[in-house]
């Protein structure tokens, strides 16, 4: 974001008429755009793609497309979630993700990766419940949640694969 904003702020001081149409487009060209707006342009791609399938009569391709926005979606929300959940349970001073946080959640993470995935010491964190003892090895792969090993403290399940 501060690239992003540092040419924001460079062209908006720029007196000439038509900066501000101006910056989105530079902003694409150069890749600086949030990942929230490429994901909303990529959904509305796919949205008008649906559109045309649909009106060449060829549905099935449509709903495929349809199915596949809908998964980007979901995957979306539930990253959110969980960084949400992540960081609240990490952030102990309540001011972001310091040095001292990061370096606690790594200890962690190698904690939880040395760890017998077929053994009952792992608690999951899904949607603001907690679940366990369970084994973690007994996780469908697609889910995509928060673990913690004899309590050490959450972390990402795709950041122990």
């Amino acid at each position: 974001m501060v690239p992003a904003a540092t040419l924001t702020l460079a062209i908006e001081a720029i007196p000439v008429p038509g900066t501000s149409v101006l910056t989105p487009v530079v902003l694409v060209k150069l890749g600086l755009l949030p990942s929230r707006w490429r994901e909303a342009r990529i959904r509305a791609r796919l949205s008008e793609e649906v559109d045309r399938l649909r009106a060449q009569g060829r549905d099935r391709d449509a709903d495929e497309l349809s199915a596949l926005e809908l998964q980007i979606s979901l995957q979306r929300d539930a990253c959110e979630l969980l960084g949400r959940e992540l960081q609240a349970h990490w952030d102990t001073e309540g001011d972001g993700w310091d040095a001292e946080d990061v370096q606690a959640y790594d200890a962690a993470l190698d904690t939880t990766r040395a760890a017998d995935p077929h053994a009952e010491r792992f608690y999951v964190a899904y949607k603001g419940e907690v679940f366990g003892p369970i084994r973690l090895a007994e996780l469908p792969e697609d889910v995509e949640v928060l673990v913690s090993y004899e309590r050490t403290g959450f972390v990402r399940r795709s950041h122990l694969l």
